[in-house]
């Protein structure tokens, strides 16, 4: 999905970085720390023409109870979890399965000394016993489920947990964006969601009737356990809707579906913020903070 908007950024904005075919690498720099990144990673693209884009979550961070976790699901090179370090003192674990991704994502950690508060799992989340190959295109990786033994096999939320000896720690925010199974990361983590009840943020896509099912499934699942609260942006980074239930997001779903089959997409996704009852004040402070942020020129959030 993000390799399709790539392209259109391309046409509006008439940008295709000759640095691009010049180098492997390229550096960016994100806030007040600079990252190293695949020179051929739209992420620079994407925030020079969009000036909203990933912008929302180091408002959240700011809101957070420093003791909680906060959980990468699709890490990539570790951009979020650079920038979120810039705007809070939580624990961050990155979970990322691609070798060339997570290649930078561990580089860029331990080259800006992040390693004492950042761990890293080089693993690839969901229903365990399925294989998925990555199909990797401008700086994201869609997972493709495989009919064989071939790919990478996926692994439970809770077992990286423990693995890492994170289990036990309050978790504050859990993130998803892998561009393909977001659904089933969810769904296969629900009882995890359920006990630690952490504020989620997830990438949602619909582009066919079987993605409408499974993000409504998602979204009742979770609303089964806790989470009736949710809001949602616009995959250009800008707020959608503040405060909607989940039969609000269904209708929404049924918008981005009807765009794909009428192929006159707008909006190629939502990105949805749920959380329980007791994540209400800081959930809402974050969304008061970004629409300020929204209407200013500011490139970055300020820090508290």
């Amino acid at each position: 999905m993000k390799s399709k908007i790539f392209e259109r950024v391309k046409r509006f904005a008439g940008v295709f970085h000759e640095r691009f075919r010049a180098s492997v690498e390229s550096t960016y720099q994100l806030g007040e720390l600079q990252i190293f990144l695949p020179s051929s990673h739209a992420l620079p693209v994407y925030q020079s023409t969009f000036r909203l884009y990933d912008k929302f979550l180091p408002h959240l961070a700011s809101e957070l109870d420093a003791t909680g976790l906060i959980v990468d699901i699709g890490a990539n090179i570790g951009d979020t979890a650079v920038l979120l370090s810039q705007y809070c003192s939580n624990h961050i674990l990155c979970i990322e399965p691609d070798n060339e991704y997570f290649g930078f994502l561990e580089r860029n950690i331990y080259d800006l000394g992040l390693n004492s508060r950042v761990t890293l799992s080089k693993s690839a989340i969901g229903d365990e016993g399925v294989r998925v190959t990555l199909e990797k295109l401008a700086g994201t990786a869609k997972a493709i489920r495989t009919k064989d033994d071939s790919g990478i096999g996926l692994v439970s939320l809770a077992s990286v947990l423990r693995k890492t000896e994170l289990y036990d720690k309050k978790i504050g925010l859990v993130k998803v964006d892998t561009d393909g199974l977001d659904y089933s990361i969810l769904e296969e983590s629900i009882s995890v969601l359920e006990e630690k009840q952490p504020i989620v943020f997830w990438e949602n896509t619909v582009e066919n009737p079987d993605e409408l099912l499974s993000s409504n499934n998602t979204i009742r699942r979770l609303a089964a356990v806790g989470y009736t609260d949710f809001a949602c942006f616009d995959n250009f980074g800008a707020l959608f809707s503040g405060g909607c239930n989940a039969e609000v997001l269904g209708e929404i779903n049924e918008y981005l579906l009807f765009q794909a089959e009428a192929r006159q997409v707008a909006v190629y996704y939502v990105d949805i913020l749920a959380w329980c009852s007791k994540d209400r004040d800081r959930a809402g402070g974050a969304l008061r903070r970004f629409k300020l942020f929204a209407g200013s020129s500011e490139r970055w959030p300020q820090k508290l």
